[in-house]
């Protein structure tokens, strides 16, 4: 049977002038899914990934931590799109309609940024997010 992983590249440096590269973390985060990948003797086949500096930075620590990695087949139509240039015109088009949960996501994302959440697993604070962020009207649960 074939599997197929998906990954998204490691945290970016979000805030930084140059975006398209990553944090120290997500280093980090791409050689601990190498090492994930290795001690579960998990090997591929073939890597496609978009042409952005983040992704190849990705696949480079992924390989560092795995042992190896087949090269990569790079495509740019594998990277990202510009949500927001996407939303506004959808939007231009279609002003009765709204793009939703656009608030909920811009949300996490200042949360995510806060020093106390560094470190705490994804679905964790998104659900605590969910739970007690969201009740009070504030935006963002308190550390």
């Amino acid at each position: 049977m074939t599997d197929i992983y998906l990954v998204r590249h490691g945290q970016a440096s979000f805030g930084a002038a140059n975006y398209d590269k990553l944090s120290d973390l997500g280093a980090q985060q791409s050689k601990w899914l190498g090492h994930y990948f290795k001690q579960r003797d998990i090997t591929f086949d073939s890597v496609f990934m978009g042409d952005m500096v983040r992704h190849r930075e990705t696949a480079e620590g992924i390989a560092k931590g795995a042992g190896s990695l087949p090269q990569a087949n790079i495509n740019s139509e594998l990277n990202e799109f510009n949500f927001q240039a996407v939303a506004t015109a959808f939007l231009t088009r279609y002003p009765d309609q709204k793009v939703p949960k656009v608030r909920l996501a811009l949300n996490i994302i200042a949360c995510l940024k806060k020093p106390c959440w560094h470190g705490q697993p994804m679905n964790w604070t998104i659900t605590y997010w969910m739970k007690v962020g969201q009740a009070s009207k504030t935006g963002l649960p308190p550390c």
